[in-house]
């Protein structure tokens, strides 16, 4: 069995090398002298990524790690030799050999010496991370030799329990041939990268990756044999110590040590082997040297424990390591990342040190950290202090080995430098999300052939390390001590001063996470004395208001890792969503939709979740891992925090921005000024978007009312004495809020007397906070699907309290509604919905309700409400193609069946019969042409011929266009008139939903006073347009749901109260209207207009 299984694991090794080949591509080979401007590393690709999970998941025994292990080592064209034994590395026969011709077959034209040059670097690369992620594998005790399909266990965060125990490397010893042929290999890459011996800039990035993984691979063989690493170490380092100084070099040997694993069996060894050089302190050491060794000390004091030592001896060195440190915090020229990384070296030192030495940490942090809280470039340095001490028992080592794998959403175009997941988007598309309505995008596929064990599933994988809410800052602590420290730096964090000093993006975001774990550290003790002490404005402030908000947010995120650690009593959660309607109250007094008035600007909605994730606190702070790509970044850390101490001005508002806002800042500029969209006018850029496909339109579009709004904030709060500007930052607070807390009052009950209703948020003068209330709710449906409904049903209410005049309001709440349909669909599987009826059952109505509402407000002149009702009608129509079947189920089968032959929604009605809608408007519009605005000009023939041209070849998309911009030979109120018809011809022949649709969108809306009953202060164009066109409908329907005398009345007095108006345009489409009645309602029209 054993051997059936070592055959199978070569087969996939062997395809495995089969898919490297392949993927091989043309940059590996001919290499440029300058960087290429968009790559893909190799090592990222999706093909190596499941391979990698594939292999990690075999059985943790020796045969098979040695098999794996070695497999690839012999790729590697380096060493020579292994404990003396020659590996032939020459011979056509070896594997480097053998790879090589077969890369030489791939790309024929590329010359053996450029081969030997590109090789070894990447194949380093590929076999170091191989290795690594083998070695790093978590197994259970009942793995499955053959690896079988394991996505799902994956996926599953407690179907294995993570931990250093669980390790392949913990579980199987490597044989001592093995560990000597690593550390062989890690030695050349470690002594070519002290060298400095540059091939290519790509190949150089490679073998800086390698040299990366192979310090990861060696700090897991510590586990096993330091003392081997221990002496090579030790002998590198000595060759850097002189009476002066200790060389530059040495940076890298430190550097390399930062992953070893330290243990209290092996702690006092490396504590012997770090002393003499921390004792070294001369005015020579580079600080880069400095710097690397002071990173490598802080993770590896974070793996001791020397709280319970007595031995005298290690006392004294413990002691003598203080005071070295204390020293070393002294030198003058010390670069201030450097002596920051100094200081925060110090405390872990302490929270792992003897009693004696613990007890100076409270000076110590009293002197070197709250004393300067109040300094404004100090503050960064204080919190980042604060975090390491809070997650004081925190053992680091398995961050050390988090694992990324292929992410379907990230595209294939890679930029060459990266530091995080958008970085690696061409800039074009970088950000993109934001100005889409459509969370995701699509991934690179392109997965070679594997096995059929391998995993085909990894959407999302992140082999991430969750953060520690339950490390405190010393085991066995009483509960006084706890509380009297939390109390002491809460007092210190909390002054106004400070408060305003840490509101920065980034300061804020780390002060959330103090806070935060300062609340963990005795949970009962934060939620019932602390966090009150931050919501009573009286007490505290806007500020402290702010930062309770953020920190309840972070605490109940429902896709957080707080709830994991602690769980709260349902007192305390129902204390906490009493608190936001409050807050809110407090907001909408000082700054709310009542003080500042509603929107009155439109906007162009798009998700944005950087507005709900700014202060999200994703990962552990302490851990630079995720952002470490490359050997390089370990030796930029500090260095590079130096060079990015100069913050950026911007020249128009004075305002200092970190790199990433600077980023932003100066793309948003760059796309403004486009000289080719400068000159276009916002609605013509809103058509362009729509009719031309135009993506950067719609994005200069948005980026202009990102602008406008701040300028409008500013002009609305300088126009109310009242207004206190400094509780906006709380309503934004009080909005991210929402997502973890989720009240129903403020979800759901739209009514007038509710001034704290999410809706109103969403007409907010604030551009932040419409754009953050709307990614709020489409994260609640995408992770809730129980409360789309009441949703929907809550905004379609609070739509139709507004009169036809607030078009930027409707427009506004129409696309939102518009965008929850769309994140439901695409959130949740079909088998998902369609399995609880009473969810589907709600859909059905609230669909059926939304069609109606898009095909009234059709009937809208505004652009922007057009615009937001086409993308309604689409969306909808999505929505009713899943449950369209379940829509009839009160019906017989056979009637069932006849319903299904009919469209399914508005939007299906618009694929179906797009082109037959506008040609009977075309020929209605050519019939009653008289009627038109072009009246007093003849009609010639050109008009005829281009008017029988234009109606050839009509996509099915040609009525969503010609509803949003007519042209001159189809007005709008023509193809609403030709709709109408085309409802009524389905409604005779027996469709039930449009005969809903019918009368819903006539007697639930436009029969209502809101459109009828529009005052006379609402004198514009296209407010009494719209009056006009909605008479199409009313008259143009056989059932409207009214039909007697006083709704004729009603629409006589309502148009006389503007026949003062002179607007030839109204008269003729009233007149177009009227000549278009339904002929069951002919007689009545001309009785009631002759008596009137």
């Amino acid at each position: 069995m054993a051997d059936e299984g070592n055959l199978h694991l070569q087969k996939l090794v062997n395809q495995f090398l089969q898919s490297l080949i392949a993927n091989w591509d043309e940059e590996l080979v001919f290499l440029t002298e300058s960087l290429p401007t968009n790559h893909w590393f190799i090592t990222d690709q999706p093909f190596f990524s499941k391979y990698g999970l594939t292999f990690s998941r075999f059985e943790s025994t020796a045969s098979n790690l040695h098999q794996l292990v070695e497999s690839f080592l012999e790729l590697l064209p380096y060493p020579d030799a292994v404990n003396g034994q020659p590996r032939n590395v020459e011979e056509p026969e070896s594997w480097f050999n053998e790879f090589k011709t077969a890369i030489n077959e791939r790309h024929p034209k590329c010359t053996p010496q450029s081969l030997d040059e590109s090789l070894a670097p990447i194949l380093g690369c590929c076999v170091s991370k191989m290795i690594l992620i083998i070695l790093s594998a978590h197994h259970t005790d009942g793995d499955s030799s053959q690896a079988a399909d394991v996505s799902d266990e994956l996926k599953s965060d407690s179907a294995l329990k993570k931990n250093i125990q669980s390790m392949c490397i913990s579980k199987v010893e490597l044989e001592a041939t093995t560990v000597s042929w690593i550390i062989a290999v890690f030695q050349n890459n470690l002594e070519k990268a002290v060298k400095k011996t540059h091939f290519n800039p790509l190949l150089d990035a490679y073998a800086s990756r390698a040299l990366l993984y192979w310090s990861k691979v060696v700090g897991l063989l510590s586990m096993r044999a330091e003392d081997e690493i221990i002496s090579i170490f030790r002998q590198y380092l000595n060759e850097q110590k002189n009476p002066q100084s200790i060389s530059a070099p040495a940076m890298f040997y430190f550097a390399a040590l930062r992953y070893v694993r330290v243990t209290p069996q092996n702690q006092e060894k490396y504590l012997n082997f770090f002393l003499p050089y921390l004792q070294h302190q001369h005015r020579k050491t580079p600080d880069s040297v400095i710097s690397s060794l002071l990173l490598t000390l802080c993770n590896v004091f974070r793996q001791c424990d020397f709280v319970n030592t007595d031995d005298k001896t290690l006392v004294l060195k413990l002691a003598e390591i203080n005071e070295l440190l204390k020293r070393l915090a002294e030198k003058k020229k010390l670069l201030k990342p450097v002596k920051k990384q100094v200081y925060i070296t110090n405390i872990c030192f302490l929270l792992r040190a003897p009693q004696g030495l613990f007890r100076t940490l409270a000076p110590f942090l009293e002197k070197r950290c709250i004393s300067h809280l109040d300094e404004s470039d100090k503050c960064e340095q204080c919190l980042d202090m604060l975090i390491y001490l809070l997650q004081g028992t925190y053992d680091p080592f398995l961050s050390f080995f988090q694992l990324k794998v292929y992410d379907k959403n990230k595209r294939k175009n890679v930029q060459f430098y990266s530091k995080n997941a958008q970085d690696q988007l061409p800039k074009d598309e970088r950000r993109k999300s934001q100005f889409n309505n459509e969370d995701g995008a699509g991934g690179a596929g392109g997965a070679s052939a594997a096995s059929a064990h391998r995993i085909d599933n990894v959407d999302d994988l992140l082999f991430l390390a969750d953060i520690d809410w339950t490390s405190r800052i010393r085991h066995q602590e009483s509960e006084h001590d706890i509380q009297d420290r939390i109390k002491h730096l809460f007092k210190a964090l909390v002054r106004k001063n400070v408060l305003k000093l840490m509101r920065s993006t980034r300061h804020w975001k780390k002060l959330i996470f103090v806070m935060t774990k300062l609340m963990a550290q005795d949970l009962e003790y934060g939620m019932s004395v602390l966090l009150p002490q931050l919501i009573d404005s009286k007490r505290g402030g806007p500020l402290t208001m702010e930062l309770a908000l953020d920190v309840i947010s972070e605490m109940l995120r429902p896709n957080g890792t707080f709830n994991k650690y602690h769980a709260m009593s349902k007192t305390t959660l129902d204390t906490l969503t009493g608190v936001l309607p409050a807050i809110l109250d407090e907001c909408e007094a000082a700054i709310g939709n009542s003080r500042l008035h509603k929107r009155e600007t439109p906007l162009l909605l798009h998700y944005d979740g950087h507005y709900i994730e700014r202060y999200r606190i994703s990962a552990d702070p302490t851990n630079r891992e995720p952002s470490i790509e490359d050997f390089n970044a370990v030796l930029r850390i500090n260095m590079e925090d130096a060079m990015k101490e100069k913050a950026v001005q911007s020249a128009e508002s004075g305002q200092v921005l970190d790199e990433e806002e600077k980023e932003i800042y100066d793309e948003e500029k760059g796309l403004l000024d486009d000289i080719q969209y400068k000159q276009i006018r916002d609605a013509q850029l809103l058509s362009l978007s729509f009719l031309q496909n135009d993506v950067l339109g719609a994005k200069i579009l948005q980026l202009r009312q990102k602008h406008r709004g701040y300028d409008d904030i500013e002009l609305a709060v300088k126009n109310n004495k009242g207004a206190k500007k400094e509780y906006l930052n709380v309503l934004r607070a009080c909005i991210r809020c929402i997502l973890s807390l989720r009240p129903n009052g403020v979800l759901t009950d739209c009514g007038v007397k509710n001034l704290t209703y999410i809706g109103r948020y969403l007409l907010h003068q604030d551009y932040e906070v419409v754009l953050a209330t709307y990614a709020v709710l489409r994260n609640i449906v995408k992770q809730e699907k129980m409360l789309l409904s009441s949703i929907l049903t809550g905004l379609t209410n609070y739509l139709l309290q507004f009169y036809i005049h607030r078009a930027p309001c409707i427009a506004i709440l129409i696309q939102t509604i518009s965008g929850l349909v769309s994140t439901f669909i695409e959130s949740h599987s079909i088998k998902e919905i369609l399995r609880d009826r009473g969810i589907v059952d709600d859909l059905c109505f609230a669909f059926n309700r939304l069609d109606a509402l898009a095909f009234a407000f059709f009937c809208h002149t505004n652009l922007y409400v057009r615009y937001s009702c086409i993308n309604l009608t689409l969306s909808v129509a999505k929505g009713l193609k899943i449950i369209i079947a379940h829509y009839f189920a009160d019906q017989s089968p056979e009637e069932q069946q006849r319903q299904l032959t009919f469209p399914a929604s508005l939007g299906n009605l618009f694929q179906l019969y797009s082109a037959d809608i506008i040609k009977r408007a075309r020929r209605k519009y050519f019939i009653h042409r008289d009627n038109m605005d072009k009246t007093s000009e003849p009609f010639d023939q050109y008009f005829n011929e281009h008017y029988i041209q234009t109606v050839e070849n009509i996509s099915h998309e040609g009525i969503l266009k010609m509803l949003l911009v007519q042209d001159d030979y189809t007005p709008a109120y023509a193809c609403v008139d030709a709709i109408v018809e085309k409802i009524e011809s389905l409604c005779l022949d027996g469709s039930i939903y449009f005969r809903f649709l019918r009368v819903d969108s006539c007697q639930e809306i436009l029969l209502q006073e809101n459109w009828l009953g529009v005052d006379e202060q609402s004198k514009q164009s296209e407010i009494l347009q719209s009056m006009c066109v909605a008479l199409v409908c009313l008259v143009g329907f056989s059932d409207n749901g009214m039909d007697d005398v006083g709704f004729y009345d009603s629409i006589w007095k309502q148009l006389e109260r503007f026949s003062h108006v002179d607007d030839v345009q109204l008269v003729h489409t009233v007149l177009y209207a009227l000549q278009s009645a339904h002929f069951t309602r002919v007689a009545n029209v001309y009785e009631s207009l002759d008596a009137w």
